[in-house]
């Protein structure tokens, strides 16, 4: 039996069958079983939000933040139709950059922890509407927006096959208690279907196994930037009423680059993100003034339609390198994309040369 470092009234005990958790000092007692099957407990310890246990036959089995079980009294004592839990502080960890080939699905690894700040919250019925969930700075400014509403399809065929792809984050509306992970970034940039040459493609083209994971590979090929350390704000909006708790950002403590190079660093993916929305923007500008003049209707008069045909053409002509050349946009898509995945792989001063 082990107490809870933070509540002495909340314990753990392993039996030869299973877990359990008592909110009372041991009066009264639930099961804590989840997916762990019936198997001998041989010992248990609570390390910070985790409870890691050893088993007879079953190996080690570590339960992820349990900071929801520490609130569950103060849950229980609100009157409240919602209850947002505060959660943990979240570390600022970077993704593994190994360029090995991904482990195939059928193979039976242990599943990494929900990755940064994550959001535990009770709803005591259905909500009547839309609910929202927003994460804003110190200074009120938004960061990353979930909402109830499912974002529309995206048809675009990914060139690998699509259990790797990560689903959208879509907030649930039903009774009981429900978990959304934000992964400490800003939004994915807008991004284009060029390929590694900068062509364009009919498809989504996934050329590297950065975070290559069954289910959670992101669907986008370019990430926005992850936050700096320091206090955010989380907001669900349910049924006309919001319910906020604080998010502490914190660094992984083996890195050591001092505070100004990671904010150094930052400045520079946000222009690069920057320059990805505008080449973004002006393709999509291009298309339309293309799709216009393939639709306009010509005059009457021969000669003049000759004309306007002929300036059309030019038009044309001029603005498909630029869509899909060499020195295009697509070019400079590409480049700015691989030199923001550059820059996400690590936190490090950048050179006077990036």
């Amino acid at each position: 039996m082990r107490e809870d470092p933070t509540d002495p009234n909340l314990l753990y005990a392993g039996t030869v069958t299973s877990v359990w958790v008592s909110f009372n000092r041991g009066d009264d007692w639930q099961p804590l079983q989840l997916n762990l099957p019936a198997t001998v407990v041989t010992d248990l310890t609570v390390k910070d939000s985790d409870i890691a246990i050893s088993t007879y036959g079953r190996g080690f089995w570590i339960l992820d933040n349990v900071s929801p079980l520490r609130q569950a009294r103060a849950l229980q004592a609100s009157s409240a139709p919602v209850f947002l839990f505060r959660p943990d502080p979240a570390s600022r960890a970077r993704w593994d950059n190994t360029q090995d080939t991904p482990l195939p699905p059928e193979m039976a690894v242990g599943d990494n922890p929900l990755e940064g700040a994550v959001l535990d919250y009770y709803l005591a019925r259905t909500a009547s509407g839309p609910i929202a969930l927003t994460i804003a700075d110190s200074a009120g400014r938004v960061i990353r927006e979930y909402s109830s509403v499912p974002p529309p399809p995206d048809t675009t065929m990914p060139n690998v096959p699509e259990y790797w792809i990560a689903p959208p984050v879509v907030l649930a509306t039903t009774p009981g208690m429900h978990r959304v992970a934000w992964d400490l970034r800003y939004p994915d940039p807008p991004t284009l279907n060029y390929g590694y040459s900068g062509n364009l493609l009919d498809y989504r083209e996934y050329t590297l196994n950065w975070h290559a994971i069954p289910g959670r590979t992101p669907k986008s090929t370019l990430v926005g930037p992850t936050v700096l350390p320091g206090t955010y704000t989380a907001k669900l909006d349910v049924d006309g009423r919001s319910y906020a708790q604080p998010i502490t950002v914190v660094q992984d403590p083996r890195v050591t680059v001092p505070a100004a190079a990671l904010a150094a660093e930052f400045r520079l993916q946000q222009r690069m993100v920057a320059g990805i929305a505008a080449t973004y923007n002006a393709f999509t500008y291009f298309q339309q003034v293309r799709s216009a003049m393939a639709t306009a209707t010509a005059p009457s008069n021969n000669a003049a339609a000759a004309q306007i045909q002929t300036a059309v053409r030019a038009l044309d002509a001029a603005l498909m390198p630029l869509a899909s050349g060499p020195a295009g946009l697509g070019a400079a898509q590409r480049d700015l994309g691989r030199r923001l995945i550059y820059s996400l792989i690590a936190d490090v001063v950048p050179t006077p040369g990036v």
